[in-house]
């Protein structure tokens, strides 16, 4: 009970266990925010009892201090956590449902997927992110993808890749000679979408960057 009535004497102390234990439970436990509360009013009421005003008019102030502390530490966190990254595995079914969103296309199965991205990484509130591969099949099936981009209005032809190499692409999976043509689709402050084919028909590239 001393120990008490030690620390009850001085608010400061009450202040300073309180402020630990906000920073070991930032993340708003409910538990830790009934203790503190505890402490504060049995702090409140012993100084009423004492009848000590100032120390009383100090302590709400400081107390009052320390759940703004808290608060935004708990805001601060939140917010931090919401810009960490998120992961997602880039194979084949990633790629297969990332054309399909973006373009309205359909990759066939027979096609082959022999470079690319292998991790996906979610950035900002917004889940910015990259995506890019490599598409490798018959002459007969890259064709039928091109000509389904063709269709569709949203995409122009351009002369060039606006990024070469990349991470991707290289000159030893897609020569700049093998170039034969290129398609994008864009929506300024959202995303850039591409498509390049090769001369043989035996490629195509998809890369897309949503910012």
């Amino acid at each position: 009970m001393k120990i008490i009535k030690t620390i009850l004497d001085k608010p400061w102390v009450v202040m300073l266990i309180s402020a630990v234990i906000a920073l070991i439970y930032s993340e708003g436990n409910v538990y830790a925010l009934g203790i503190i509360c505890a402490i504060f009013v049995i702090s409140i009421v012993y100084t009423i009892f004492q009848k000590r005003w100032l120390r009383l008019f100090l302590s709400v102030l400081g107390y009052s201090l320390i759940f703004i502390f808290w608060f935004i530490i708990i805001l601060f966190k939140g917010f931090s956590d919401e810009l960490k990254p998120e992961i997602e595995i880039g194979d084949s079914k990633f790629y297969s449902k990332e054309i399909s969103k973006s373009s309205n296309l359909i990759v066939p199965e027979d096609l082959k997927i022999i470079s690319k991205i292998d991790t996906i990484v979610y950035m900002g509130m917004e889940n910015e992110y990259n995506a890019e591969c490599l598409y490798k099949g018959s002459k007969k099936i890259i064709l039928e993808v091109e000509n389904n981009i063709l269709a569709k209005k949203e995409f122009i032809k351009i002369n060039k890749l606006d990024s070469y190499p990349t991470k991707v692409l290289t000159q030893d999976n897609f020569n700049l000679n093998e170039l034969k043509s290129v398609y994008k689709k864009e929506s300024e402050g959202r995303y850039i979408i591409y498509f390049a084919f090769n001369k043989s028909n035996t490629k195509f590239y998809y890369s897309a960057f949503y910012y």
